[in-house]
């Protein structure tokens, strides 16, 4: 996707960062958070174009000079994108040494220097400590752009020296109109939308590969297993050929939800030792140990009975199912 213009719900983060550069106030370390799904790496990667663009054309990138065609080719020597090289991968130490070490040197176009770390949830807690002098002492005209979606996972020494821009999930009309242009019939966007949990940029990626096909099947077994009408046996079984990690955060999704609809029966201590236990899991799966999926998602799935037999009706998902 060509990256040219804020989308239509980033506007107002959008102008708001426009205002600190034409304030000569920008400030050097910029913390893009939110839920996967909402564009933060492209809000991110369009920002680092407008900086280094040389002829800009009121509060967007031409898209036509030196600058901004280094940019799209990905190779501008003053930007640096700092990634983890495998998905759940961390960013090491020596990744962000070599980071600082560039953005030490004198920019190669005269301008700004702008540096991408993505997603900084990856960064380990030696490799946040070497980030922090960085933070501490930046170069003039540079600026680091770092996403988040577990925000707490970063020390606070990381957090309290960067200004933050929260995204949040945009109202369903305007996602909406947005996704149709992608999707083959109106209804087919508002079924990846409504699977996406309402986030814009997850619903294409689900419409380009009919995930959301896949996760509507998941949140059946889910809700099969609250009504005690399958076998938790059976619901982990379905998960055997399955991404793990996605299952997981399609389960935590799940749960929040419902909590969110129904805070006074299901906000309870009980249902967030269950939240904690999925969360762990995903650490499990993410991990170099070579866990058993067909144990974990048992365990997974016995708890979440044995936690609506606990709870009975207040635990009834199925009740309050999401359009």
């Amino acid at each position: 996707m060509k990256v040219r213009e804020a989308l239509s719900w980033q506007k107002e983060n959008w102008n708001g960062i426009v205002r600190h550069i034409s304030n000569h106030r920008l400030p050097h370390a910029i913390l893009l958070v939110g839920n996967s799904g909402l564009g933060k790496q492209y809000f991110a990667k369009l920002l680092a174009k407008y900086l280094l663009c040389l002829k800009r054309v009121g509060v967007l990138p031409c898209d036509s000079c030196k600058g901004c065609d280094l940019t799209r080719a990905g190779n501008h020597p003053d930007l640096i994108i700092v990634e983890p090289e495998k998905t759940g991968k961390s960013i090491g130490i020596e990744d962000v040494r070599k980071l600082s070490d560039r953005l030490n040197k004198t920019a190669h176009q005269g301008g700004w220097k702008v540096a991408l770390i993505n997603p900084a949830d990856s960064l380990t807690l030696h490799s946040s400590n070497a980030l922090l002098k960085t933070l501490e002492e930046p170069t003039r005209n540079t600026t680091i752009l770092m996403t988040s979606q577990f925000v707490w996972r970063l020390p606070n020494t990381v957090r309290s020296r960067c200004h933050r821009v929260v995204f949040n999930t945009p109202p369903k009309s305007l996602s909406l109109k947005w996704i149709e242009q992608f999707a083959e019939s109106p209804s087919k966007a508002q079924e990846a939308l409504a699977v996406a949990d309402g986030r814009p940029f997850l619903a294409k990626h689900l419409l380009g590969t009919h995930i959301y096909k896949h996760r509507s099947e998941f949140e059946k077994w889910i809700t099969k297993v609250s009504r005690f009408e399958a076998s938790p046996l059976d619901a982990a079984r379905f998960c055997q050929s399955s991404d793990h990690v996605q299952l997981v955060d399609w389960f935590l999704t799940y749960l929040a939800k419902r909590v969110q609809q129904d805070l006074a029966k299901k906000c309870v201590p009980p249902v967030f030792i269950f939240y904690d236990k999925i969360f762990r899991a995903r650490s499990w799966f993410l991990s170099k140990a070579n866990p058993n999926p067909q144990l974990i998602w048992e365990e997974i799935f016995l708890d979440f009975r044995t936690l609506c037999l606990k709870m009975g009706k207040d635990l009834d998902w199925s009740n309050n199912q999401t359009e």
